[in-house]
């Protein structure tokens, strides 16, 4: 199941949505528009995104730690995208942000662990 290409396109694909988050952080004050809490409802979808490719990336080598490790390495990344923004004018620094960012990588990949599971089992009963 695990192809070496589709491991590394999702890997190139969350390398690519690492940039676009990049990108937006990059933005000053002013061209940002968005107020609380709709804020944190987007660093959620962003970063639950970003996990979602880390996990199918993953390969099967670290398929077993994908549950501990892609939300804490999405946290690492959520904590160096704020100080990123700090060096944006008119963009600050929230912790609050950095714990959107982790949850939405929990979520992500609470999900992708119960697709796995549930693939699993259907492959196991012969469907």
């Amino acid at each position: 199941m695990w192809k070496k290409y589709e491991v590394w396109a999702y890997r190139l694909a969350a390398l690519g949505w690492m940039g676009i988050i990049f990108l937006q952080s990059s933005k000053p004050g002013s061209q940002i528009r968005i107020q609380p809490p709709v804020d944190k409802a987007i660093h959620m979808g962003a970063f639950g995104v970003l996990a979602f490719l880390l996990a199918l990336g993953a390969g099967r080598r670290l398929e077993r730690h994908v549950v501990w490790l892609i939300p804490l390495t999405v946290a690492v990344l959520g904590g160096m995208d704020e100080f990123h923004q700090s060096f944006s004018p008119g963009r600050s620094v929230s912790f609050d942000d950095v714990v959107a960012d982790f949850t939405g990588a929990l979520a992500a990949t609470m999900a992708w662990w119960l697709a796995r599971r549930q693939g699993m089992e259907l492959v196991k009963e012969g469907r």
